[in-house]
């Protein structure tokens, strides 16, 4: 039997890695002859994620080395499958920054838009229209990509919204590590009868295709801590991960491009 800790190390690794390597780890352990194995367990996926919680599994699993590797194995999987149960119900919240009321309670854009972040193990997927430098955004960034966490944020340019955006919103996240830049080129916007064109106004942010906040709210100072803004925070289920598919299908078809301030995109 195992303790505290080997059950707490197993559930960090369920719940904070994809399936895939977590089902990796599972496989790796059943094939090894017990903790001695250990270095080729830490060594199964080339992630700084999975190797730091790898690492402490290993360890809880030294002290406990009564513990077979099949016994091992099937714990992950197990709790892999009721962290996976637990995602596919879903849940949503109302996030209404404002005057409150008994039906709907008042919770700050701010504490939830960095709760997302830091929620982020792997990925994730920020759209704005408006972006201004907000520091608190900023540093939950960049801890994030302290964690190895890749973040590609798709804004508003100053070439698609014309005389809307004094400055360019990509500006709020140079400098900041792990983030790729993305835009809706102009000449891939549909014009209107009346000679308009769209501008690129959503606005959320999805960690790990698992946690998605939908909001009015842009990534300002302004927006986040001060207006009046409504918003809404899944947890689970399928509409985090349908929203960073579908972001990603656009990529990939070009309809939204990497950009570049200064370049030839709707950067300058």
């Amino acid at each position: 039997m195992s303790d505290d800790r080997l059950t707490e190390a197993v559930l960090r690794l369920a719940a904070e890695l994809p399936a895939a390597s977590v089902e990796q780890a599972a496989r790796t352990i059943a094939g090894t002859l017990g903790p001695e194995g250990g270095e080729r367990v830490i060594g199964a996926v080339p992630q700084a994620n999975y190797r730091r919680l790898a690492t402490g599994l290993v360890e809880a699993w030294r002290k406990h080395p009564q513990v077979r590797p099949d016994e091992l194995a099937a714990m992950l999987r197990t709790a892999a499958a009721a962290r996976a149960a637990a995602r596919a119900e879903g849940r949503v919240e109302v996030v209404w920054t404002g005057p409150e009321t008994p039906q709907v309670p008042s919770r700050l854009t701010e504490a939830v838009v960095e709760e997302v972040v830091e929620a982020a193990r792997h990925q994730l997927l920020l759209v704005t229209y408006a972006a201004f430098p907000y520091p608190p955004l900023a540093t939950a960034l960049r801890r994030a990509a302290a964690r190895g966490v890749s973040s590609r944020v798709l804004v508003e340019t100053r070439a698609g919204a014309g005389r809307l955006l004094e400055i360019e919103p990509a500006q709020a996240f140079v400098g900041i590590p792990g983030v790729t830049l993305y835009e809706w080129p102009p000449q891939q916007r549909r014009n209107s009868s009346g000679g308009g064109r769209g501008h690129m106004h959503a606005k959320l942010i999805v960690a790990d295709r698992q946690l998605a906040f939908v909001t009015s709210a842009n990534l300002t100072g302004s927006a986040i801590e001060d207006n009046l803004e409504c918003g809404l925070l899944v947890r689970g289920g399928p509409v985090p991960g349908q929203l960073a598919d579908h972001v990603d299908a656009l990529i990939r078809q070009g309809v939204f491009r990497p950009l570049t301030l200064g370049g030839s995109g709707g950067g300058g």
